[in-house]
């Protein structure tokens, strides 16, 4: 848990004006740290995950029977 005088460290950061920009990103980078809620610029994020090869395969079959059924209905 979050101590009082981090809590109180995060009002002490100036408000972002333009002209600051340095300072304030260095503050707010070492206040999330000392947070610990810095987790997402320290690590890359997760790979999205791909669909199995069997789920691309149904697809497939479920499209071509799909296709079939469609092409005899127009008939």
């Amino acid at each position: 848990m979050a101590s009082n005088s981090a809590l109180g460290q995060l009002k002490a950061i100036q408000l972002l004006d333009g002209s600051n920009y340095v300072e304030w990103r260095n503050n707010v980078l070492i206040n999330l740290a000392m947070l610990d809620y810095d987790l997402a610029i320290r690590e890359d994020p997760p790979e999205e995950p791909q669909p199995a090869e069997e789920l691309n395969i149904i697809g497939e079959e479920y499209d071509n029977l799909m296709w079939a059924y469609n092409k005899k209905l127009a008939n």
